[in-house]
């Protein structure tokens, strides 16, 4: 899981890596290698928001294409649910987080 809700100062000229971390970037990795190749790929993540609480996302990964080639990607991420304060957890989560071994 990683924090949403860092400032253009801490990603700017750092590594992916550095930014998501070691464990969550080998997540998404997979995903932007395909974005990189020219392919629009949709997912789903969790995450840390940036009030602490594990979230759950449908991520987006657009292929910015310039002229002949792809210089990078679009990144769009909507937040769909967050875990309950009072059972630490969310029943809307279950059935997705089994279906995708989660």
């Amino acid at each position: 899981m990683k924090k949403i809700g860092v400032s253009r100062d801490q990603i700017v000229g750092r590594l992916m890596s550095e930014v998501l971390g070691a464990e969550f970037f080998e997540i998404v990795k997979p995903y932007a290698m395909r974005a990189l190749a020219g392919e629009s790929v949709t997912f789903e993540a969790c995450f840390e928001h940036s009030a602490g609480e594990p979230s759950f996302g449908l991520v987006n990964y657009s292929p910015d294409l310039d002229s002949e080639s792809v210089g990078g990607w679009v990144h769009c991420c909507r937040v769909r649910y967050h875990r309950s304060k009072t059972s630490g957890r969310s029943l809307a989560l279950e059935p997705i987080a089994a279906a995708n071994d989660v």
